[in-house]
């Protein structure tokens, strides 16, 4: 089938781009080069020589060098629209046309969270905040972030805004402000327990 979104999840090698891009040129697919994504994908690209490429069909493409092996994913009920990967590079987070959010171990083998968002509209942006939250944001609604057992909590905006992915927060920009979305570190969480000394 054709190719709705692609998402490149390695470290940046024109060898497998060029792969990944003769690959496509059947189809029209959109190669999603994620610099900052790139550049810190190195490591798990050093120890696997493994690009990760989402298509259409409920299917993942694993892409290195020579070759390109698709793989069906059970359970999947639509297409992935959208990727994410973890910044330890241990889950991947795909939103699926019907609306849920599902996260997978990055061998997906394992499916660590599934989520209903009950939006069959796709987010705009689809990001990591540290390695336990994914955060989605839709124009109209705001920012959806949801956590590693499926809780969740939904943030105003009406304003336009960009997420960028970090390695411990997600940076959040909007045309007259930055803010920082970040788990509150285990050290600030025992200084403000109840029982604290400090």
């Amino acid at each position: 089938g054709k190719f709705m979104r692609v998402s490149v999840l390695a470290r940046e090698d024109s060898d497998l781009i060029d792969v990944v891009t003769r690959f496509l040129n059947s189809g029209s697919g959109i190669i999603n080069t994620n610099e900052s994504l790139m550049q810190s994908a190195g490591t798990m690209a050093a120890e696997k020589d493994l690009l990760l490429v989402a298509a259409s069909e409920a299917e993942i493409l694993f892409v290195d060098e020579s070759t390109c092996i698709p793989r069906k994913l059970p359970g999947l009920n639509g297409r992935i629209v959208q990727m994410a990967i973890c910044p330890n590079f241990r889950f991947v987070a795909c939103f699926i046309e019907d609306g849920w959010l599902v996260v997978y171990s990055t061998t997906f083998s394992k499916k660590v969270l599934e989520f209903d968002t009950k939006s069959k509209i796709p987010p705009v942006h689809l990001a990591w905040c540290g390695e336990d939250s994914v955060v989605m944001y839709w124009k109209q609604l705001g920012l959806l972030m949801v956590g590693p057992y499926g809780d969740w909590v939904k943030y105003t905006y009406h304003e336009n805004l960009i997420m960028v992915q970090e390695i411990d927060s997600l940076r959040i920009l909007s045309q007259d402000t930055v803010e920082i979305l970040q788990r509150v570190p285990d050290c600030t969480d025992l200084i403000c327990r109840i029982g604290s000394f400090a």
